[in-house]
């Protein structure tokens, strides 16, 4: 009975479809800027072009393309994401949209002879204009690395599958609601 019920059930999973990306009825540029932040400051030289390129191969398939913003100097002096939102609004040159990504990993310590780091994530999508809030999603991704050498830019390295996952849900959600 077990196995009747287990077999049914794989059957029906894999006829199950993953549904398509909501697609932006115009082509258009998403301003970017990710960041990662440490203790003393947020920074956007320490991420790893592999987590742009895969945000940017996300955002394609939204019929959206990424225009990379990178952070300045003291984007730290910005404290909260909404100051950041409205500095990356300012400085979008003609994107219609914007994409702010906060990143703060985190070592906790060693688990079976690995080190344990937490990737803490805010996730933030907003029209230029001021005709839509802005979609922010915030949430963790937790990393093992190996050695003790690796570091933050390692971890966030590691989180880029779940990162880029989590950004095509947020922009599914911002386009779903858009105008």
């Amino acid at each position: 009975m077990v196995l009747i019920r287990t077999l049914a059930l794989l059957l029906l999973a894999g006829c199950l479809k993953a549904k398509p990306p909501v697609v932006a009825r115009v082509s258009a540029e998403v301003a970017t800027t990710v960041t990662l932040a440490t203790i003393d400051q947020a920074r956007s030289d320490g991420v790893s072009e592999a987590l742009i390129e895969a945000i940017g191969t996300g955002l394609v398939s939204h019929n959206l393309s990424l225009l990379s913003v990178d952070a300045p100097t003291d984007f730290d002096t910005r404290r909260t994401t909404a100051h950041r939102l409205d500095w990356l609004v300012a400085n979008a040159s003609t994107a219609p949209h914007v994409l702010l990504v906060e990143t703060r990993a985190v070592r906790y310590g060693t688990v079976s002879g690995r080190y344990r780091w937490a990737v803490d994530v805010t996730l933030s999508m907003a029209p230029v204009s001021a005709a839509q809030p802005a979609t922010t999603e915030t949430f963790s991704v937790p990393v093992h690395l190996q050695h003790a050498h690796q570091g933050a830019t390692a971890a966030l390295e590691a989180a880029t599958p779940a990162i880029t996952r989590r950004t095509r849900r947020l922009v599914d959600d911002y386009l779903g609601g858009a105008p």
